[in-house]
């Protein structure tokens, strides 16, 4: 899978680059984006212009660059070993930063199942950052939320995501207009969709309620908690929202998470729109379950199934951390920089996450836009470390022997 600079979609001036006819400039924020066991994303600001080969282990992988940003996929790469890659052609040049990476190791056991994730889609926005500042292009053929979600799940189903789970923010306000457009974009798709609410789509602007709203298209939106199980894990579908706030809750539903966890000799795989604070009052925006509520939470879930997994939306970055054992990562958003959707890889004894750049030369361009939001500080802030984006969790041994055991 290969992009380069894509389609205008933002101001004029802000998108504007200019690139010189035959020499290439020097790269920007070239970086490996993400690794699995045998592939890695390599992603760039501004590489070209011209025809530029990735040589990896002797082969070569050919991208068109327009000196905009992109991405590329090198595949067929072995597990848990270090590569080097070269860059060559007419928009390279001779002296350029090679680049270091190393695949993820193996994860134990065979691969069982294979789902995504997307979140804060923001249906219905045109703009972006502190006050609004960063603008999408009135005369833009599609909305940008709309653009970037689309690249994000085809480029999903293309990894092999065999489930979609939307967690939440679908709209930007949760008009009538924006679940007509939330029914387009997730209906019809060739794989099962589940979608959590978020504090966008039960805020106080409302005018619809989401459940109807949706449920009007053929799709369901989780009400208070569901559950299903799937090969290797059993999924657990929490709705955090609080009508009219933005903040978040896990505790109106605990007792529910404990049942569920504690009743399966599966590990539990738990996706809900607002994540835990790491304190009791936010130190960055937004906020999200306040810490007293969501450690005690956690401490519950570990105790129920210490074999558990929490993931969250809403921050619109990518972080990983972990709380008695249980790794709790966010995954940004498909519409704003970086631009990303979350693969889940479930094995016998583990389970990997991926977190992809979404590649599509119109929504990398866009992106790409979004990076200069809070003064610039948003590009810096967002995108998390390579292994807070990419990792392998190893099950504790109750649910490594039941994921076995039920084979």
């Amino acid at each position: 899978m290969t992009y380069g600079f894509g389609a205008r979609v933002g101001p004029p001036a802000a998108l504007a680059m200019t690139v010189h006819p035959t020499r290439p400039r020097r790269p920007q924020r070239l970086e490996v984006f993400a690794v699995e066991d045998t592939t890695a994303q390599i992603a760039w600001s501004r590489l070209g212009p011209g025809r530029v080969e990735f040589e990896i282990d002797g082969r070569r992988h050919a991208v068109e660059t327009n000196g905009g940003p992109g991405a590329v996929i090198l595949d067929d790469l072995k597990p848990g070993t270090d590569y080097e890659v070269v860059l060559h052609g007419a928009g390279a040049r001779r002296g350029w930063p090679r680049l270091s990476l190393r695949t993820l190791a193996d994860a134990p056991g065979r691969e069982l199942f294979r789902f995504a994730t997307i979140s804060d889609l923001h249906l219905g926005a045109t703009r972006f950052g502190l006050f609004g500042l960063v603008r999408e292009d009135p005369g833009a053929a599609t909305p940008h939320p709309v653009m970037c979600a689309r690249a994000a799940i085809n480029e999903a189903l293309e990894w092999g995501a065999e489930l979609l789970i939307v967690k939440g923010d679908v709209t930007t306000e949760s008009f009538p207009e924006h679940w007509e457009t939330a029914g387009e974009l997730l209906g019809g798709l060739p794989v099962p969709v589940e979608v959590l609410p978020g504090n966008h789509d039960r805020g106080r602007k409302r005018t619809v309620e989401p459940q109807p709203a949706l449920a009007r298209h053929g799709l369901r939106l989780v009400h208070g908690l569901q559950v299903l199980d799937l090969p290797g894990a059993r999924l657990v579908l929490l709705d955090s929202t609080v009508p009219n706030w933005g903040y978040g809750r896990y505790n109106h539903l605990a007792d529910d998470v404990v049942r569920v966890a504690s009743r399966t000799d599966k590990p539990v795989f738990l996706a809900t729109h607002h994540y835990p604070q790491p304190l009791p009052v936010p130190h960055f925006w937004p906020p999200g379950v306040p810490s007293l509520a969501a450690n005690r939470f956690i401490r519950r879930l570990a105790e129920a199934n210490p074999a558990s997994f929490m993931t969250a939306g809403h921050t619109h970055r990518n972080r990983l951390r972990h709380k008695l054992g249980i790794p709790i990562s966010e995954v940004g958003s498909p519409k704003d920089y970086p631009g990303v959707w979350g693969g889940y890889v479930l094995y016998e004894d583990a389970v990997r996450q991926v977190v992809r750049r979404v590649a599509a030369p119109e929504a990398i361009a866009w992106t790409e836009y979004t990076k200069r939001a809070v003064a610039g500080a948003w590009g810096l802030w967002a995108p998390g470390h390579l292994g807070h984006r990419c990792f392998v969790h190893a099950w504790p041994a109750r649910g490594r022997r039941a994921v076995r055991g039920v084979l």
